[in-house]
């Protein structure tokens, strides 16, 4: 009888503990995926072992509406929650874009209220002038590019230090293009 009268203490404080513990939050967000474009989502040819792994051990949905076809457009409503034609994207950005207005609060700005760590990686799309880059709009961290791969890079592009190029292009090249 003491047995359990130790236990069930023990059993309700771990329980508490973990209902107070936030849970991770993470967003895969890619351009022109299909449905069966994973193994998750049953593709029998393209083969996703992590995002796999990801979707058995967390939460895996089945239906997702964006709020436009365009690429800056529909990153500007998942990040705010916000119809384009309220928070002021309604197109592509092209370099050298201030991108998203200011004033739109980010996925990311409200998640680090809330004592969160964020981090944006790959595309990003909604500006890349200073005050519009991920790490402007509430991110920690971000790896990736600031639009798509087939754009220009614009002269007043600034590269991180440690900038890796694929397939022969070097720093020298993107900044003379």
């Amino acid at each position: 009888m003491n047995n359990k009268l130790i236990i069930f203490p023990i059993l309700v404080s771990a329980g508490l503990l973990q209902a107070r513990q936030k849970p991770n939050v993470v967003i895969i967000f890619t351009d022109d995926q299909g449905y069966q474009d994973v193994g998750c989502y049953g593709s029998p040819l393209i083969q996703t072992p992590y995002i796999d792994q990801l979707a058995a051990e967390g939460m895996k949905l089945t239906d997702f509406y964006v709020s436009a076809s365009a690429s800056s457009a529909l990153r500007a409503g998942l990040l705010t929650g916000r119809l384009n034609t309220k928070n002021g994207v309604k197109g592509v950005f092209f370099p050298e874009s201030e991108g998203m207005p200011a004033r739109e609060i980010t996925l990311a700005q409200a998640l680090k209220e809330q004592g969160y760590a964020t981090g944006c990686f790959g595309k990003w799309h909604l500006g890349d002038l200073k005050g519009s880059l991920p790490t402007d709009r509430g991110f920690d961290y971000y790896y990736g590019i600031p639009y798509n791969n087939d754009m220009y890079i614009s002269p007043s592009q600034q590269f991180a230090e440690h900038v890796t190029f694929r397939e022969g292009y070097t720093l020298a090249k993107a900044k003379e293009d």
